[in-house]
């Protein structure tokens, strides 16, 4: 649980700095051509949020052999998918088809879920999905809300971004200790590397 944790604290930091500064970054390295792409990035990164979640919730379902329910809930998913691209894709071009596909994964996601509750009453652990999803949506608002200059938006990415670790303390916790164990090991191994052998070294005064 606490690896996908932090693979949504990746995932919320990514989608703030989009969010808030993602037209500057792709206008920077596209040289102004596809700025408007960047509410296209955010979407998709919430769709990659919705797919994980709910690890536990799918292995339930799966362990009771619901594979008829998961078919339904697939259909039915799709259905409301096609549905909201045909009403959003006139409105909001490109940006309606991804909320059409962001609103069909997020309705299988709640019907397995709700199936997996009703099966084993396993305890809800999206949490953290769901406070990252708010952070990166508040994020949006904000930042095409209002007209902020680079320096406040830079701001405004930091402070969301800390509110972020604050929210996330654990899995941050745990992803310094595992980055500072890599580091450690790779040291000594450096450190090992360099020390000769005491077997293969000789005493300078053996003749």
């Amino acid at each position: 649980r606490r690896g996908w944790a932090i693979i949504h604290l990746g995932l919320t930091i990514l989608g703030l700095f989009f969010a808030v500064l993602g037209a500057q970054f792709i206008g920077l390295i596209t040289h102004g051509k596809f700025s408007a792409a960047s509410d296209l990035v955010v979407i998709w990164i919430l769709i990659l949020m919705v797919q994980a979640s709910g690890r536990s919730a799918y292995g339930s379902v799966y362990a009771f052999n619901e594979g008829r329910f998961v078919a339904k809930i697939a259909i039915a998913s799709m259905c409301l998918g096609i549905g909201a691209f045909f009403i959003l894709v006139p409105v909001l071009g490109m940006v309606g088809a991804l909320l059409a596909v962001y609103l069909q994964h997020l309705a299988y996601r709640l019907g397995i879920q709700f199936r997996a509750r009703r099966l084993r009453g396993i305890p809800f652990d999206d949490g953290y999905a769901i406070f990252g999803s708010g952070l990166v949506l508040a994020g949006e608002v904000i930042s095409q809300g209002t007209r902020l200059p680079l320096e406040l938006k830079i701001g405004l990415f930091v402070g969301l971004a800390l509110a972020t670790l604050l929210g996330f303390r654990k899995p941050a916790r745990a992803l310094v200790d595992y980055v500072g164990q890599v580091m450690h090991g790779a040291l000594g191994a450096t450190a090992a590397s360099r020390e000769p052998s005491m077997l293969g070294a000789e005493d300078p005064g053996d003749p």
